[in-house]
Formats: C-alpha cells, sequence, structure tokens
C-alpha cells in the first residue's frame, strides 16, 4: 500500500516537474518576444503611419472618383435633356413646315457630331 503511495507520488512530482519546465521555457519564449517588439517598436510606429498615409491617400482618390463621377452624370443628364426637346422640336416642326425640319435636322446632325468628337477632347 505505502509503495503503491509513493509511486503515485514520484509520478506527481514527475507531472509537477514537466508542467514547470514547459512553463519556464513558454515565460522565456514571451521575454524574447517581448524584447523584439520593444526593439522593433519605432519601426512598428513608422510602418502604422506609413499605413495610415495610404489609406488617407486612398480615400482622397475615391472621393475625387465619385465626384468625377458625379460631374459625368450630371453632363449626361443635360446632354440628354437637349437632345430629346431638340427632337420634340424636329418632330413638332416636321409636321408644319418641311424647311424648318430639314435645318432642325441638320442642326441635330452637326450636333451629333460635334459631341462626337469635340466634346471628349
Amino acid at each position: 500500500m505505502y509503495f503503491f503511495i509513493a509511486i503515485i507520488f514520484i509520478a506527481e512530482l514527475i507531472i509537477v516537474a514537466a508542467v514547470l519546465f514547459f512553463i519556464t521555457m513558454a515565460d522565456k519564449k514571451v521575454c524574447a518576444f517581448s524584447q523584439k517588439v520593444l526593439e522593433s517598436k519605432d519601426g512598428l510606429i513608422e510602418d502604422v503611419k506609413t499605413v495610415r498615409c495610404v489609406i488617407i491617400q486612398v480615400k482622397e482618390k475615391i472621393v475625387s472618383g465619385i465626384e468625377y463621377l458625379e460631374r459625368k452624370k450630371r453632363r449626361y443628364q443635360i446632354n440628354m435633356i437637349k437632345n430629346i426637346l431638340m427632337y420634340v422640336l424636329l418632330f413638332s416642326l416636321k409636321g408644319r413646315c418641311k424647311k424648318a425640319a430639314s435645318i432642325c435636322s441638320m442642326i441635330a446632325m452637326a450636333k451629333d457630331f460635334y459631341d462626337k468628337n469635340y466634346a471628349n477632347a
């Protein structure tokens, strides 16, 4: 009976020694990692500042892109309104007088030619 208790006690001592060994090893690794972090702290701060600047620049590019798209959208809407009004005028004059209709169609063709060739330049 005492022999059995002695074996269990020795086994517990071996387990405790192994656990203490692993805790000591983990502590050494954590201390080494902490030291590396402290040594590279200045570099990490500079990297974070660089990333922040890049994020700000990307945000500015996105905002300017959105503004550009809004301008293009407004220009497209104005051109659509102009074209609709011109064709309404053309169709309304086509039935009344043929000369005015041909003049309006020439103006519409000239405007389309100008829009295609010179407006995008």
